[in-house]
């Protein structure tokens, strides 16, 4: 519990300040990570665009206790794998780096859920920190 509330204050420490889609971006996240019914291309588009921004967004909105529901992690899961299914998509150069994001799945795995949840948990994990090593080789070149 205390590195959820730790996370989520992390979190709002970090946060881009607001800009232009913040708002668009904070709407969609609270209604994919809420009780989502559909998604859009909207969202998807969204998404693509914000990478570690959409884990930040998210945080900042859900309760730390909600954050544990496994329903929850599921939506979690979803909504960073799609906001980094296209990095090259992604506005800010900053929210390119899974940071906050892997903060998240390595705090998510320390949880019990089920197996296939904790499945989905170590394979994005292991997604992201292959995106965090070719963000980091770009900015080498």
């Amino acid at each position: 519990m205390f590195r959820l509330a730790l996370l989520a204050i992390l979190a709002a420490l970090i946060a881009p300040s607001a800009c232009a889609g913040q708002g668009d971006l904070e709407a969609v996240v609270k209604r994919l990570v809420g009780e989502p019914t559909y998604t859009t291309g909207f969202d998807v588009h969204e998404l693509w665009r914000s990478g570690d921004a959409a884990t930040i967004t998210a945080l900042k909105i859900l309760d730390p206790a909600t954050v544990r529901n496994e329903k929850v992690v599921s939506r979690m899961i979803f909504l960073i794998e799609t906001a980094f299914g296209n990095v090259d998509m992604i506005q800010a150069p900053q929210d390119r780096n899974p940071g906050v994001s892997l903060l998240f799945l390595e705090v998510a795995a320390s949880q019990e859920y089920s197996p296939e949840v904790k499945r989905d948990i170590a394979l994005l994990r292991d997604s992201l920190i292959q995106v965090r090593r070719r963000v980091a080789e770009s900015r080498v070149r």
